[in-house]
């Protein structure tokens, strides 16, 4: 719906691989149609359950590999908490409201005049 508005053409994107990293970090890539289908089928099932809390609501609970990425190389914990906090509805619209019309686009060619 947002591509027919935008007057875009939709974009799919093809899982023709799985990099799959089993619990003892052995990679294994999954290249056959059928089990890539079932196991992202499964995965994103899993991940959207609504009895499956949320894996990782803080940096500290995500697993090494993540926390490398995600970690702030130049900031304290106390700062890298403060970043991690979640946005709250107010702060969205404040936020949203505060910026200049009659700009141009970004990459995802919505304006923020609402």
């Amino acid at each position: 719906m947002l591509n027919s508005i935008l007057a875009r053409k939709l974009q799919k994107i093809t899982i023709d691989r799985l990099l799959i990293t089993s619990d003892d970090d052995n990679p294994q890539l999954i290249t056959n149609p059928e089990d890539i289908k079932r196991i992202t089928i499964d995965h994103y099932q899993n991940v959207a359950s609504s009895n499956n809390p949320a894996l990782f609501t803080s940096y500290e609970n995500l697993t090494p590999f993540w926390q490398n990425i995600y970690k702030r190389k130049n900031t304290s914990s106390e700062q890298q908490s403060i970043l991690t906090t979640p946005i709250t509805l107010d702060e969205l619209k404040t936020m949203i409201q505060s910026l200049p019309n009659n700009k141009a686009p970004g990459p995802t060619g919505i304006t923020y005049e609402f």
